[in-house]
């Protein structure tokens, strides 16, 4: 096996290989997000700084990982294609190589050229002779040679051209390149077919994807109002507060009013504890929502990349596969149904020389008689 069959197989394995990866389809992003976007809002409800901080850490980490995952897909993808044009290219390339004349065809066609060159000078030459003195004796005879052999240079020139297109059809076939095209052919249109499954697949996620990055936002502008309002809440809690506090010392200490007045203070305290707790939860779910919408503008783009990258891919195979492939399995297909078609043919051309020849020999025993 030569060293470009060996790279060939190699190739056809590894893209294969590749393809057989890719029929699972791609990674369920969508899926994978909203796990992690449940998993971020837990997270945010988590009181201890620590045990959050350890949890976002992770967290951070399989985000990562998803974006590696993604990475790697497309990266595979990106091969199996690669591998399609590349064996498609190498395939064409090859073809045309065994369809150009060889050295020994184009040597064949050429000697019969330069032959029929050389008749045909001297056919030339022939017309031009003026015999002995000027008189044209022996120029019939000159003509009649020169014809002859202009015309067994042009029966040379067909004959040749016949054998060098058959030796070129033999070499073809004997190369056993139409099993090697089919291949090929099924192959890219495997290729295709998996593109267009993962396409659509791609596009259902995107559009999950959309969905709940518009819901995270839908979220965070409610969070935003809420939070607008506890911050005036706790403001004027604060104030309430501060103002009640410095009213207690106008109060004699152990007075019923005294009394009432703490009452009130350790009242409000309560209640602007209990609304700091409301908007830091609003607060956590602000960051929450603020991170969950960066990661779905991240993987959205990252998405519709990959969704342009695929439909790119679709039709530049397709365009491959049309334009050099068929071309090729036609012109096989041609030489295919030429081949018993250009048999028939010689035994006619054949049959019509010989019956030109006896015609030809028979006018001449008529002239002659």
């Amino acid at each position: 096996m030569s060293q470009n069959q060996d790279l060939f197989s190699s190739l056809l394995d590894d893209t294969t290989t590749n393809l057989d990866v890719m029929a699972k389809g791609p990674v369920d992003v969508a899926s994978r997000l909203a796990e992690l976007e449940k998993e971020q809002e837990a997270i945010s409800k988590i009181d201890d700084d620590q045990e959050r901080l350890k949890r976002e850490t992770i967290l951070t980490s399989k985000l990562e990982t998803l974006r590696q995952t993604i990475q790697s897909d497309e990266k595979d993808m990106a091969k199996a294609v690669y591998g399609m044009k590349v064996l498609i290219d190498g395939m064409d390339k090859e073809f045309q190589s065994l369809v150009e004349d060889s050295d020994e065809e184009k040597k064949l066609v050429a000697e019969a050229g330069q032959a029929f060159e050389e008749a045909k000078n001297g056919l030339e030459q022939a017309k031009e002779y003026k015999g002995f003195l000027g008189l044209g004796f022996g120029k019939e005879g000159k003509m009649r040679e020169a014809e002859q052999m202009m015309k067994d240079a042009e029966n040379r020139m067909e004959a040749s051209r016949r054998q060098a297109e058959s030796m070129k059809r033999e070499r073809l076939m004997s190369a056993d390149i139409e099993h090697t095209l089919n291949i090929i052919q099924v192959m890219g249109q495997k290729t295709i077919d998996i593109m267009t499954e993962r396409t659509s697949s791609i596009r259902t996620q995107l559009e999950s994807i959309k969905a709940r990055k518009e819901r995270a936002f839908e979220i965070k502008n409610e969070a935003s109002s809420r939070a607008t309002k506890l911050v005036e809440i706790v403001e004027q809690l604060e104030s309430e507060v501060q103002n009640e506090e410095l009213a207690i010392d106008s109060f004699e200490t152990g007075t019923a009013e005294h009394t009432g007045q703490l009452a009130k203070v350790s009242k409000l305290r309560s209640n602007l504890l209990e609304e700091r707790g409301k908007l830091k939860v609003v607060q956590a779910v602000l960051d929450e929502k603020t991170k969950s919408i960066q990661e779905h503008e991240s993987h959205q783009e990252a998405q519709q990349k990959l969704l342009s990258n695929h439909q790119m891919w679709i039709a530049t195979l397709k365009s491959k596969l049309q334009e050099d492939l068929v071309k090729d399995q036609s012109y096989l297909e041609m030489l295919k149904a030429a081949a018993d078609q250009e048999i028939a043919q010689n035994v006619d051309t054949m049959t019509d020389e010989k019956n030109a020849r006896q015609m030809e020999n028979v006018a001449k025993i008529i002239v002659a008689s």
